[in-house]
Parts: C-alpha cells; sequence; structure tokens
C-alpha cells in the first residue's frame, strides 16, 4: 500500500494583519516572493517557448538567405544587360577621333571605345523588359551614362519565401542591386 503524503495549510492572523502560512506537518511555506525562484512547475511551456522562437528564427533565415540569392540572381541580369548596353557604340565620336583615354597604360595609347548613351539606354531596357527575376518584372530605377561607362541601379518585387505569423515580415521584398561597366579598351589612337 503506497502512502500519500497529503499537506494541509493553516492560515494563522498575525498582529499586523498579515497571514502565515505553514504546514500541519510543521514545514513552513516560502513566501510569495519565492514562488518563482522555487523549482516547481513544469518545463513544457519554457520548451515550447523555446521552440518556437527557434522556428521563428530558422524561417527568417530561411528568408535571409533567398533574399540573398534573390540579390545574386538580380545581379546576373543586370550584368547581362549592362554589358549589352556597353557595346552600344557611338560611330560618330569613334571615327571623328574623340575618345576617352585610358590611363591604364599611362602612356596614353589606350582608348575607350566611345559609347553612344541614348542607344546604350535603349538597349539595356529593351533587355530588361525580356528578363525577369522568378517571374516577376525588373525595373530600372536609375540609369548614368558619363565617361564612356554607363551605371544603373533595378529593382524588383518578389513574394517573400516564408510569411511569418503575426506580421513579423512582409509578403514581398524588394530586391535592387547597382551595375555598372565600361566600354571595351581600344588600342592606339
Amino acid at each position: 500500500m503506497a502512502l500519500n503524503h497529503v499537506h494541509y495549510r493553516e492560515t494563522h492572523s498575525c498582529a499586523l494583519g498579515q497571514s502565515q502560512s505553514r504546514a500541519v506537518n510543521g514545514n513552513q511555506f516560502l513566501p510569495l516572493r519565492y514562488f518563482f525562484q522555487a523549482e516547481e512547475g513544469s518545463l513544457s511551456i519554457l520548451i515550447i517557448s523555446l521552440f518556437l522562437l527557434t522556428l521563428i528564427f530558422s524561417l527568417m533565415t530561411v528568408n535571409v538567405s533567398d533574399a540573398f540569392l534573390a540579390k545574386r540572381a538580380l545581379v546576373n541580369i543586370g550584368e547581362v544587360a549592362i554589358s549589352d548596353a556597353a557595346h552600344s557604340l557611338s560611330l560618330s565620336r569613334y571615327y571623328s577621333g574623340d575618345r576617352t583615354a585610358d590611363d591604364a597604360s599611362g602612356d596614353g595609347s589606350l582608348y575607350r571605345v566611345p559609347i553612344d548613351c541614348n542607344q546604350a539606354a535603349l538597349n539595356f531596357q529593351t533587355s530588361l523588359q525580356h528578363m525577369n527575376l522568378r517571374g516577376y518584372a525588373i525595373s530600372m530605377m536609375a540609369w548614368s551614362c558619363a565617361a564612356d561607362e554607363v551605371s544603373a541601379t533595378i529593382a524588383a518585387t518578389i513574394p517573400s519565401a516564408v510569411i511569418l505569423p503575426l506580421g513579423l515580415n512582409s509578403a514581398t521584398e524588394v530586391i535592387s542591386a547597382s551595375i555598372s561597366a565600361t566600354s571595351i579598351i581600344a588600342g592606339s589612337r
């Protein structure tokens, strides 16, 4: 036969109007401030909370990794389009001798092939219209063409890989990238 130990509490009034609890068997109960420090209770609430935090951080890591991969893909797409734009030659500047010297050799014997900025912008936009990032359109945010160098900032809005509960992230992410290219280097003037 197993003995069940049952503790009964008695409450006594003190002179100051406070009550004290003590066990019938003589053990003194701890005051309320020690209640939270006592090693009583269930660990399941703590374990479930830690599991949920770990799950949310894991899903956030998936979203960050997905955004990183999307940015790399956007840079690759942009490099293809900007390379096409950098090959838009200005024939009038090329044959007139209006060329930008390249300082790589130091003696001025190398120059950059001149770029037709209007044609380069048109080629870049046309290339972007034929490409997409995961099925979503890519837009040009900024364009610059100066000194036979073209640069652009492009962006695409894609859905998040994982939508977290409680609105911890947005449903879409805007991925942007800045890319640039110079024209090809030619021989002596």
